[in-house]
């Protein structure tokens, strides 16, 4: 039985478009057409002259042909969240208006496969939809604000449930489709955690081979077998999302522009990325081909300055300048080299310090920029499943104190004194409260037993004897 996929990408897209479109050529072993929404005319050209045999080229203009709801919403935001209102039409278009079409799979463009699609054909089966979760390591647990399900790959039937999730999604993106986080939503991603409560028959996929992607993948385990299979604990690695990838040139790639926020083993990179680097290296021969002059997606050429992670080709290695960072140098294959002077994990079992670590750090970048409520969300998120982390709980009661809650700072300074007492910080900060609330006593009580303990501490002495003791005089 034919299968049928879609997506939709424009020129920055285009070369990790035609690795997606390589890969999925080079693993789906069944008859398939890929329908691709091509968002700028030059996109259209360029796979045109690559006569792809199974793919269907859909300019942009028949998607938005007397669509008013569509090309009014087109007006009110940026391109790439009109990207984002696309999604659910262009799925929706495509099954109402080709008859062949019963199933279909829509594609992220930065998505590669690396073993067949079956696994995602077999689950998906005779449900209506089916949506899969970001699957977020414990460390980046707090994205999931911004959505528990992924857009990166989905899947509909043609029939009454369905059609109606998806005109449901195309009438809330149009009416509503930002980067930023509102009022429960986030671009065109957070409504779908309403699919599995609103609409029926509605599948959940559990394959982990079929959605490995940097938010999630420090938390499994990678190798190569003799056959050069690729595994992601022990199952088949199916597709890996490249999300937050960026081209600094054919030849120069960066994995995330997020490291070392998105952490990173070498199996990661040896499984996932070097195959990807090599694809999208020959994407760009294969346009070059057709247009000598393509320069479309890549990010700004002194993108590497300062970046701790990034891919070279073999061929520009004596051309790379690295300015004031001292790089290891691995070897991948036979092409690609890879440069990291941050710490690579040593391995994908995470630990428990790395990720309080970076949690609290995030929550201090967003008491920092002012989001008050994220940042509180993320320390509560700390305290539920570490609820003896002190510094957590301290964290949380300085911004209490700062946005003038007083009751809940110093209950939290005292839960955090109790796991901690001999935390200067700790102890200081529950005692200026005790102060500021008119419990000098227990304040005293508090500095001088640390004290006791730490004898040597001049600093909070001399807070003892400016705060406490030469006013009690």
């Amino acid at each position: 039985m034919k299968k049928h996929y879609c997506t939709y990408f424009d020129r920055n897209y285009l070369i990790k478009g035609i690795a997606l479109i390589e890969s999925l050529k080079a693993h789906e072993k069944n008859p398939f057409e890929l329908f691709i929404v091509c968002l700028d005319e030059y996109t259209r050209i360029i796979l045109n002259k690559m006569s792809y045999s199974f793919i269907t080229l859909i300019p942009l203009h028949e998607i938005e042909y007397q669509d008013t709801d569509l090309i009014a919403a087109r007006q009110n935001r940026s391109l790439l969240e009109y990207y984002w209102t696309l999604t659910p039409t262009v799925i929706l278009r495509i099954l109402e208006r080709n008859s062949s079409v019963h199933q279909l799979i829509y594609i992220d463009a930065d998505i590669f496969f690396y073993s067949s699609p079956d696994p995602i054909w077999d689950e998906f089966d005779d449900h209506s939809v089916m949506i899969h979760e970001h699957r977020f390591s414990p460390e980046q647990k707090y994205l999931e604000r911004n959505g528990k399900y992924n857009v990166g790959l989905l899947c509909f039937k043609k029939d009454t449930n369905a059609m109606a999730a998806l005109n449901w999604w195309r009438n809330r993106c149009n009416e509503w489709c930002f980067f930023r986080l509102e009022n429960g939503k986030f671009g065109d991603q957070l409504y779908l955690d309403q699919f599995p409560i609103r609409f029926k028959n509605v599948k959940i996929l559990e394959h982990i081979g079929a959605g490995v992607a940097p938010w999630n993948h420090i938390q499994y385990e990678f190798y190569i077998d003799n056959e050069e299979k690729r595994w992601v604990n022990n199952v088949a690695l199916v597709f890996y999302h490249f999300h937050s990838l960026e081209m600094v040139s054919p030849e120069i790639i960066i994995p995330s522009k997020f490291f070392p926020v998105t952490p990173f083993t070498e199996d990661i990179i040896n499984v996932c990325f070097e195959p990807y680097a090599n694809a999208l290296y020959q994407g760009f021969q294969k346009i070059k081909s057709i247009h000598t002059d393509f320069a479309s997606g890549f990010t700004k050429k002194d993108m590497i300055k300062g970046k701790q992670l990034f891919l070279a080709h073999q061929s520009v290695q004596s051309h790379i300048k690295i300015n004031n960072i001292s790089y290891n140098i691995k070897s991948l294959g036979h092409e690609w080299l890879l440069y990291f002077s941050s710490t690579l994990r040593n391995n994908t079992k995470h630990n428990k310090q790395i990720i309080i670590d970076h949690l609290i750090d995030e929550a201090e970048n967003e008491h920092q920029k002012g989001n008050i409520s994220n940042a509180i969300h993320l320390l509560l998120d700390i305290i539920k499943q570490y609820p003896d982390h002190p510094i957590a709980l301290n964290d949380l009661a300085v911004i209490h104190l700062n946005i003038g809650e007083m009751d809940l700072a110093k209950t939290y300074f005292q839960m955090a004194y109790q796991i901690s007492p001999d935390n200067k910080t700790i102890v200081t900060n529950l005692a200026q409260i005790l102060i500021k609330t008119g419990q000098k006593d227990k304040a005293n009580t508090i500095i001088s037993k640390y004290l006791s303990r730490k004898p040597d501490d001049t600093e909070t002495q001399q807070f003892f004897h400016e705060n406490i003791y030469r006013q009690s005089l």
